[in-house]
């Protein structure tokens, strides 16, 4: 991109954010936790902005425990079509039972505009993650 004098402009804080998107949960939080002893409010920025999708995949079971009482069911079965089965079942094993038996019936079901669908669901996951971090209710993801 070039700005206004003619030069080019590089937006590193937008590409670190993809780069924390798809670094492994350790490396991503070692970076973040270098980068918060030097500036612990940009720290707090990329760690909200590069949550993704695959970081429910990573929680611990008490955030689990949040987490489910913060989405409705039907919304996390539809997120969840499009994953890795081992991923579905590890969830919905951790989930409140009614909670996994609804999850699971909307995940089963086919819904019209499925991509589109799934992508929805998907993003209110990420809304919600980054919620509970950016309130301090998750410390890390």
């Amino acid at each position: 991109m070039i700005d206004s004098t003619g030069s080019y402009f590089i937006n590193g804080k937008s590409q670190v954010i993809e780069m924390l998107k798809i670094m492994p949960i350790a490396e991503r939080n070692k970076l973040l936790e270098n980068i918060k002893k030097r500036n612990p409010t940009l720290a707090n920025e990329l760690a909200e902005k590069s949550i993704s999708f695959d970081a429910v995949f990573t929680l611990s079971k008490r955030q689990y425990e949040i987490f489910f009482r913060s989405i409705r069911p039907a919304v996390l079965g539809i997120a969840l079509k499009d994953s890795a089965i081992d991923n579905q079942r590890r969830i919905l094993m951790l989930s409140p039972r009614a909670f996994a038996e609804e999850a699971y019936t909307t995940m089963s079901t086919l819904i019209e505009n499925e991509k589109q669908a799934i992508g929805k669901a998907q993003n209110k996951v990420v809304e919600i993650l980054t919620e509970l971090f950016s309130k301090k209710i998750f410390r890390d993801l």
